[in-house]
């Protein structure tokens, strides 16, 4: 709702909801995802560090994080899905940007360090795959942790950044 309320205030403010654009990272690129996907009007989304499918991220994390074995972790999920929607009134399998980028057609540009130990990079690349746009682009940063790219390489950051906005948001001549 926080980035509805954002895209409402500058469609409000004048902005041409054409002209906007979605950055987020690592949880505000899946939100960057999932909320583009219902506004068409949303012409591009950058991504940097997103899961594809918080089902599965809980899955691969619970083990990593918390005394339950592995083999545990199917028969977690099911009370973990209850609790959630029972208390925060959240619906866990709803949560997959891997879903709503088969929504979205525009091209998104996926950033994802191969460094990072809280989101494995088969994510960014399940999301890849799942773009029906065949200009979507994943840049996997080598020396790059969790949501660390800029910190990693922030001239090709900004470089590459640019170029997807230029490419979306062409400059029209007077």
């Amino acid at each position: 709702h926080d980035l509805l309320g954002a895209y409402d205030f500058l469609v409000g403010a004048g902005v041409p909801p054409n002209r906007i654009a979605y950055l987020g990272f690592s949880l505000g690129g899946a939100i960057s995802l999932l909320t583009a996907s219902q506004q068409g009007s949303v012409q591009a989304v950058v991504a940097d560090s997103s899961f594809a499918d918080i089902s599965d991220l809980i899955a691969e994390e619970v083990p990593k994080r918390s005394p339950a074995p592995r083999w545990a972790v199917p028969a977690l999920l099911p009370g973990t899905i209850v609790a959630a929607r029972l208390v925060y009134g959240i619906d866990i399998r709803a949560i997959s940007p891997g879903k709503a980028i088969a929504k979205y057609p525009h091209p998104v540009l996926l950033i994802h360090g191969l460094k990072d130990e809280r989101i494995p990079t088969q994510h960014a690349q399940r999301l890849v795959a799942a773009s029906p746009n065949k200009d979507t682009q994943l840049w996997l940063v080598p020396d790059a942790e969790h949501a660390r790219a800029f910190k990693a390489q922030p001239q090709e950051y900004v470089q590459r950044l640019v170029s997807y906005l230029d490419s979306r948001f062409p400059q029209t001549q007077p």
